[in-house]
């Protein structure tokens, strides 16, 4: 539902501002679109937009979830934790607090953050900013899906440096659940395969090295060791099938190292 409410008294009662850049749009339970100039919103998730020049609060039941730009401070601290500069992007962090902690831009946020903390060697302050995620349910996935998955990843990342199998397990499944950039789905297929192949399910894992060789092309960033993985459980099994699949890991990938692996099979 739509409320009147003036400015004056709905920032009185905010206690955190979120404003939002660059022609903002909101996606209402019911389906509709609202393109408005700029929106806040209070802890509670309740919107104060501009509509027809009037001051208009939308309720936090009333919409699924706000398209919006990344903020300046975000691209800030993205930009010095691309030059190493972790000290620097935690100042400019620690004062968003959790401004930025909402949908559409809480995977990304809180990626970032986990970024500094691992460049800082501070992996258990990462693992905790970023585990929170996996029991988000997406706004909107067509936009967030990528943001979560890169998330997922360096979650799965930290999980392997403890040794945590079973983590990192789960962990990968929820990326091929929620969908990401082909790359990192293929990651997330591997490193399922790998971890089921420690827990002695070969033909479990092999499900999931032929699930990225299936869904995408050669330009993929780690399908030439689903394809390999492949081969060698086919080779293990006694398949004709190896002849087939090792064929391609050598017309798509010829300088690939895993071709020399084969000879070992």
């Amino acid at each position: 539902m739509h409320k009147q409410l003036s400015v004056l008294t709905f920032l009185a009662c905010m206690t955190v501002l979120r404003l939002s850049a660059g022609e903002p749009e909101i996606i209402l339970k019911n389906g509709s679109r609202l393109k408005v100039p700029a929106v806040v919103a209070d802890e509670a998730g309740n919107l104060l937009t501009v509509i027809k020049k009037r001051d208009v609060v939308i309720g936090s039941d009333d919409y699924r979830y706000v398209k919006t730009s990344r903020p300046a401070e975000l691209n800030e601290v993205a930009e010095l934790v691309k030059a190493g500069k972790w000290n620097e992007a935690e100042k400019i962090l620690s004062t968003i607090g959790g401004k930025y902690d909402y949908p559409n831009l809480r995977a990304e946020y809180r990626y970032l953050a986990a970024m500094v903390f691992i460049g800082q060697k501070k992996p258990d302050k990462a693992e905790n900013i970023l585990k929170v995620l996996l029991d988000d349910d997406l706004s909107d996935p067509e936009h967030e899906r990528e943001a979560y998955a890169k998330a997922f990843r360096m979650l799965g990342g930290i999980y392997q440096e403890k040794g945590e199998d079973d983590n990192v397990l789960a962990t990968a499944r929820k990326i091929i659940e929620t969908g990401g950039s082909p790359e990192d789905v293929v990651w997330a297929g591997n490193t399922a395969g790998d971890m089921l192949l420690k827990k002695d399910k070969p033909g479990a894992a092999v499900k999931y090295f032929l699930q990225s060789v299936i869904l995408f092309d050669k330009n993929t960033p780690g399908r030439d060791k689903s394809l390999y993985e492949i081969c060698k459980y086919l080779k293990a099994k006694d398949i004709n099938q190896y002849n087939f699949y090792s064929g391609i890991l050598k017309k798509q990938y010829p300088d690939s190292t895993f071709i020399a692996k084969l000879n070992d099979l």
